[in-house]
């Protein structure tokens, strides 16, 4: 199924673009969250809608790993302790950098963190980020709307292969 038939499916089912995006944001959220603001940007989704979904999306998948954590060590794990024990901070700041949410938000479930000191710390995170990386993206797809997409893909395929030989080299 290409991406055009799927934006036909959400055109006559308009509840169908929210729950896709709620469930894709439990596979990879931050390209579901750049999608959406190339949806928003080509006028198939309302901004409203499409942060809505994001957000609750994001808050959904940080609530089920939070969850998991906390079934590991009412499973498998009762008799271990966390090697991990977030801090308020730690779980605040996980949102914002790549490649710590999952760890950090297993081991807050895991170490049994406070589940509403948790709620009050990733729903508003999750906020701030969805709307910080869809304004990104829509501001993006606005300034490069006029642009060929073989220009776009060749300037980011430079772009790309340039950091990569960069940090190539500073490993050396």
């Amino acid at each position: 199924m290409s991406v055009d038939e799927i934006l036909f499916i959400g055109q006559a089912n308009p509840w169908l673009y929210p729950l896709l995006i709620i469930i894709c944001t439990f596979i990879l959220e931050d390209p579901t969250t750049i999608a959406v603001g190339i949806l928003i940007g080509r006028q198939d989704v309302t901004y409203e809608m499409g942060l809505f979904s994001l957000i609750v999306g994001v808050f959904l998948g940080d609530l089920g790993i939070y969850f998991l954590g906390l079934g590991m060590k009412k499973g498998f794990f009762k008799t271990r302790k966390s090697f991990l024990v977030p801090s308020k901070y730690s779980i605040a700041l996980a949102r914002f950098v790549p490649g710590m949410r999952t760890i950090t938000f297993l081991s807050a479930g895991f170490s049994q963190f406070p589940l509403l000191k948790f709620l009050g710390i990733i729903f508003p995170s999750a906020i701030i980020w969805t709307v910080l990386v869809l304004k990104f993206t829509t501001e993006i797809m606005a300034t490069f709307s006029s642009v060929s997409p073989w220009i776009l893909w060749t300037a980011g395929s430079v772009v790309l292969i340039t950091i990569q030989l960069i940090e190539k080299r500073m490993r050396k």
